[in-house]
């Protein structure tokens, strides 16, 4: 989730001072630097309240104190709960992935696996027929 942070940080122009749910709000937020212009306001308030409330879940308390997963209900929840936000319902029965989230796993991918995943996404849309 730091990554998340520094990334939107970054992308929004935002300073080193603002953090955490406050960041998220502001740059997610309904005419935020980094909320969809053309979605539904209601799904730019939902989008918004995904990262504030991952955030705040996920992230705040290993900054706060020491965090382990010994109970593997609670580690598989945070799993489940990241998955969540990877997948964004497009409609038509596919889903589409954040452009935050695209950003901060395109960041951390080592090149030579980043250029497989973009030919094979490049050969799944040009095999994918006209609708």
């Amino acid at each position: 989730m730091k990554a998340v942070e520094v990334r939107v940080r970054r992308l929004a122009g935002f300073t080193d001072d603002i953090i955490g749910t406050d960041l998220m709000t502001r740059a997610l937020k309904l005419g935020g630097p980094l909320a969809d212009p053309e979605a539904p306001s209601g799904e730019v308030e939902g989008t918004m309240m995904l990262f504030r409330g991952a955030y705040a879940v996920l992230r705040n308390p290993s900054g706060h104190r020491e965090v382990t997963f010994d109970d593997v209900t609670e580690a598989s929840e945070a799993v489940m709960t990241a998955s969540l936000l990877l997948l964004t319902p497009a409609g038509g029965g596919s889903v589409s992935v954040h452009r935050l989230v695209q950003a901060v796993t395109a960041d951390q991918m080592p090149a030579q696996l980043g250029a497989a995943w973009r030919e094979a996404t490049a050969a799944v849309i040009e095999a994918r027929p006209p609708r």
